[in-house]
């Protein structure tokens, strides 16, 4: 990959603190060669291992570089060589970083309240291109109009990396009277209102201290997305797990600097957009893959299991009453929360009808 050997390795710490004073002095102006060529700074905090680098960063900046024939180089520093997960958003924002992702629940939530609506729960997806095409659609739409476009960003990925699911050290829970009384893990926002809705205490502990949590028994479950569970390890310590509870999902999204998008030309624009339809399949389908070859590795230690529709329908009012608390906080603060959940429910039901068309096969 041509774009690779922008990046030389000859001593990462470097490099990177050399970019960023560049990027400093430079402010958000995109360098441009004598010879036409566009240079952007491309920069994430996962590891280059990480199956959505492979197969959504990765892929799009190749689609990016084909499409233009070279016209568009990166610089690129992956795994928080240029900037940290905390320090992304603000990167972005200022020109340090052209293009780069983030968490928004975790590290965006106060610039971005809204975009973590991708977490509300009461919303189904029966797979996980319907969740990538439905969250597409309402991010480069409505929440772009709403606090995208202010916060100076304009989004180029979004890659849903899981349906939350509860995860539990005991056998499966069936009933609203199953759920209530745990000590359970919550990742923040409003999965704490699903939690205390559902009637037990939330407890919020970063991921790498929940494999320890649920050993000592600190907490009994936990939510968290299948695929986690293999990387973790959950499978020594968890003995059940659901499938198809709809408490929302997790979400890295890929921005760039707004003041440098509008300098780029049409044709560059257009290969980003090209560019992004191709990574965004990609990333979904291995994020369907490593869900797949999670649970298969594991089904031997874990029960997994559906509620059903009966189960589902009993914790409805529970859910309903979470989403309704997530909307109420955003409205407080002036922040179309109902808006962009309307917008979200018909974007699944939307995705949902596309993907029965007989010509969702060859998209």
């Amino acid at each position: 990959m041509k774009w690779w050997h922008r990046w030389r390795r000859r001593g990462a710490a470097v490099v990177a603190a050399a970019a960023l004073l560049l990027a400093t002095a430079c402010g958000s102006g995109v360098h441009v060669a004598e010879d036409g060529t566009i240079t952007l700074r491309v920069a994430h905090y996962m590891p280059n291992s990480h199956y959505l680098v492979k197969n959504g960063i990765e892929v799009w900046m190749q689609e990016v570089q084909n499409r233009t024939h070279g016209q568009v180089e990166f610089d690129y520093y992956p795994a928080g060589q240029l900037v940290s997960a905390e320090e992304m958003l603000s990167s972005i924002q200022s020109g340090v970083v052209h293009v780069g992702t983030f968490v928004p629940a975790s590290t965006a939530s106060a610039e971005l309240p809204l975009t973590d609506v991708l977490t509300v729960p009461g919303f189904s997806a029966s797979s996980t291109s319907v969740l990538y095409d439905a969250y597409w659609d309402v991010l480069r739409n409505e929440l772009y109009e709403h606090e995208w476009k202010e916060a100076g960003l304009r989004p180029t990925m979004s890659m849903p990396t899981g349906r939350y699911q509860l995860i539990i050290d005991g056998p499966p829970r069936h009933g609203l009277a199953d759920w209530s009384g745990h000590t359970i893990r919550s990742v923040g926002g409003v999965m704490d209102f699903v939690v205390q809705e559902l009637g037990s205490a939330s407890v919020n502990i970063p991921g790498p201290e929940e494999y320890e949590a649920l050993q000592r028994g600190t907490i009994d479950s936990a939510v968290n997305t299948l695929e986690s569970i293999v990387p973790y390890r959950f499978d020594e310590v968890i003995s059940s797990a659901t499938t198809n509870m709809p408490i929302g999902a997790s979400l890295t999204v890929m921005a760039i600097n707004q003041e440098v998008y509008d300098q780029l030309p049409a044709n560059v624009q257009q290969a980003m957009a090209d560019a992004s339809e191709i990574a965004m399949k990609s990333a979904a389908e291995a994020t369907t893959a490593q869900l797949k070859n999670g649970i298969e590795k594991t089904k031997a230690d874990v029960d997994y299991y559906e509620m059903t529709d009966q189960e589902l329908a009993e914790l409805e009012p529970a859910l309903t009453r979470a989403r309704e608390r997530w909307v109420a906080q955003r409205e407080k603060n002036g922040d179309a929360g109902q808006l962009i959940v309307d917008a979200w429910e018909n974007a699944l039901v939307k995705a949902e009808e596309e993907a029965k068309s007989p010509t969702a096969a060859n998209k």
